[in-house]
């Protein structure tokens, strides 16, 4: 998206604002392609610029980079922190200041705003997925079933896979990649993709009657295997990352599941918890590694893939004979970065508070500038 926008502003000289939702990683990977672009000198900083909007648990999330640390790459590039809500919030905000001041900001101040909140925003990137697939993988023994598997919110970047498999099947000099099942993971926080899948909506009263076991402190289920089968709270939230209610891909998601074959799994922390150790011994040395202490890790996505895979061969929601492809999507811990400070993001409740903050990085009065990486 980054290179794209890059190329638009080589061929029509205009300056373009990204403005996006995030729970924190898309945010932070976007920031940080801002941020290349930038040091590289293919744009100027005045050129390019993003902002994003996060729930207030996805703060602790986003790295800190010059973005945040230089006064002028800050007022050009500013967080907003929604301080109600959650996901919806976060989407309604973005969603609204596009509507309602796309326009002004390009007929006072030359500054085209893109929305990234598209599906072909992100589905070509993870188009890439396939293509590494069929380098690496390439075909099937007789009788095996492959399965990609991933931790999913809104299930983008399976989305891009899926596009990436159409690109490659019109591909002449391209190898076939085989048929290929999901496996989507979610969390009890927002089972939406999982609970559509198995019973034609999301409403939450398609849960499994929990009970509580005294005996453990736990909720315990065992009538739907797709489902935990104990957890610590019926509405748990493992990772913030995941944060997406009625998610608007989830006909998209239906139609691939359909076309493709496929299921889904809910974990709980606690059954994170009870095989990270093993998750962790099996993670190969140059690959993504895990923290020895669970409390260290920042983000749950491999993990949470790793127990859905696991706890789907256990139970038999996938094929014993199935090779699991895991799209291993997110895995850092505190040792690896610097979370961005509160005193470098901006509260918001309306879109005028978005607005306002924008324009500072509009005034040329104000936008003195200092080194990319001064403070």
């Amino acid at each position: 998206m980054i290179a794209r926008a890059v190329r638009h502003i080589h061929a029509t000289g205009e300056s373009i604002l990204l403005i996006t939702p995030s729970s924190g990683n898309k945010g932070g990977a976007l920031r940080d392609a801002v941020l290349r672009a930038t040091e590289c000198g293919l744009v100027e900083p005045e050129q390019l610029r993003i902002a994003i909007v996060l729930p207030r648990a996805g703060l602790g999330k986003l790295w800190s980079s010059p973005l945040s640390t230089s006064p002028y790459l800050r007022r050009l590039n500013p967080v907003f922190v929604a301080q109600t809500g959650g996901g919806a919030e976060v989407k309604r905000l973005t969603r609204n200041f596009a509507q309602q001041h796309s326009a002004r900001l390009w007929e006072r101040h030359g500054l085209r705003t893109w929305h990234s909140y598209q599906l072909d925003n992100y589905r070509m990137a993870d188009s890439i997925r396939a293509f590494v697939e069929a380098d690496l993988l390439g075909t099937l023994q007789p009788g095996i079933t492959r399965f990609q598997a991933q931790a999913v919110s809104s299930a983008f970047g399976l989305l891009g896979y899926d596009h990436g498999r159409e690109v490659l099947a019109g591909m002449p000099d391209a190898a076939a990649l085989p048929a290929s099942q999901w496996l989507l993971v979610q969390h009890l926080g927002t089972p939406d993709l999982v609970l559509g899948h198995l019973f034609g909506n999301d409403s939450r009263e398609n849960l499994p009657p929990y009970r509580f076991d005294p005996t453990s402190g736990l909720y315990v289920q065992s009538q739907i295997p797709s489902f935990p089968s104990k957890t610590l709270a019926l509405d748990e939230i493992i990772d913030s990352t995941f944060y997406s209610n009625h998610p608007i891909t989830a006909q998209a998601v239906a139609d691939a599941l359909h076309r493709n074959g496929g299921t889904g799994i809910v974990v709980s922390l606690q059954e994170c918890l009870e095989r990270y150790g093993f998750i962790r011994s099996l993670l190969p040395p140059e690959g993504p590694s895990l923290p020895a202490d669970p409390r260290d890790l920042r983000e749950w996505a491999l993990v949470m893939a790793l127990t859905g895979v696991l706890g789907a061969i256990d139970r038999g929601i996938v094929p014993a004979s199935s090779e699991i492809v895991v799209h291993a999507s997110g895995c850092y811990s505190a040792a690896d970065y610097v979370p961005v400070s509160a005193e470098e993001v901006v509260l918001a409740v309306d879109t005028k508070q978005i607005l306002d903050r924008i324009l500072e990085g509009c005034d040329p009065a104000r936008n003195t500038r200092f080194p990319i990486h001064g403070n």
